[in-house]
């Protein structure tokens, strides 16, 4: 093992950072937390909700061998995951699936669900939870359970970039999406954006600098990024291997479910 860092290098070598419309948390910063019902697990909570301010909650879960929950989680909220790798058993509704590295999972807010490592080696996943926003009309979502390498790599508008479309983007019933956006390196978005939606990005592989707000940022594998509505946004790849990185965003919804009780957020 090598020297540890004094103080000063700590402060000095650190790319986490807070602003009001972004911030980003490295490796480095992580903390270790728990949850309830949750054993043989390290939670990193990346974004939570609070109140005009995220409307989801994102959350990085370190399933070691024999991590579980002790008990369901239980319906009300809709949930994604993606396991980065390793695999743990889903249980839902008297039914299980093995789900593997790769694996994507949506499950609509009537579904509670278990988690389970039974295997020998730690897994890893991104766990997204949020209140479902209902629109009267529109059918209720759909359960979705696959695996990245059979969902469909397509081009994108920006020449040497890809997308993996992990749940539907045109289907209005689905209040968020989840891409992962891969980049040969040297690939960089042709504008700066400025929208009304809200993103959790997670760097899957590889590195790159990412323009945010009103400053450049050097980022790479294993950061999160949070960006709120509206927030300049724009990257560039940069090393010598590809890029990817899950990128979570609200969609098909007018932003009026921020507005209820008194212009807070209400989960219900």
């Amino acid at each position: 093992m090598g020297n540890p860092l004094s103080g000063s290098e700590y402060i000095s070598r650190s790319r986490g950072r807070v602003h009001p419309y972004y911030y980003i948390i490295t490796p480095e910063n992580l903390v270790p937390n728990d949850l309830p019902f949750f054993t043989n697990t390290i939670v990193h909570p990346l974004v939570i909700p609070q109140p005009g301010k995220a409307c989801f909650g994102e959350y990085l879960l370190i399933m070691n061998p024999g991590g579980k929950t002790t008990q369901p989680i239980e319906p009300g909220f809709e949930h994604f995951m993606f396991l980065i790798d390793g695999e743990v058993l889903l249980e839902m509704e008297n039914t299980s699936r093995l789900v593997g590295t790769g694996g994507v999972v949506y499950l609509p807010d009537h579904l509670g669900f278990s988690l389970e490592n039974q295997s020998q080696t730690q897994s890893r996943l991104l766990w997204i939870k949020k209140p479902y926003d209902r629109v009267k009309g529109l059918p209720e979502p759909e359960m979705i359970c696959s695996k990245l390498e059979d969902i469909e790599q397509r081009e994108t508008p920006v020449t040497g970039a890809w997308s993996y479309r992990l749940m539907p983007i045109d289907d209005p019933s689905y209040d968020f999406t989840i891409l992962i956006l891969m980049f040969d390196p040297g690939v960089y978005f042709d504008q700066v954006e400025i929208h009304h939606q809200e993103h959790g990005l997670y760097m899957l592989n590889g590195q790159g600098v990412y323009y945010l707000a009103d400053t450049y940022h050097e980022v790479k594998a294993g950061d999160f990024i949070y960006m709120a509505p509206f927030c300049p946004q724009y990257f560039y790849s940069t090393g010598w291997t590809p890029t990817s990185y899950l990128l979570y965003k609200d969609l098909h919804r007018d932003g009026f479910h921020n507005l209820r009780n008194g212009n807070k957020y209400v989960y219900e």
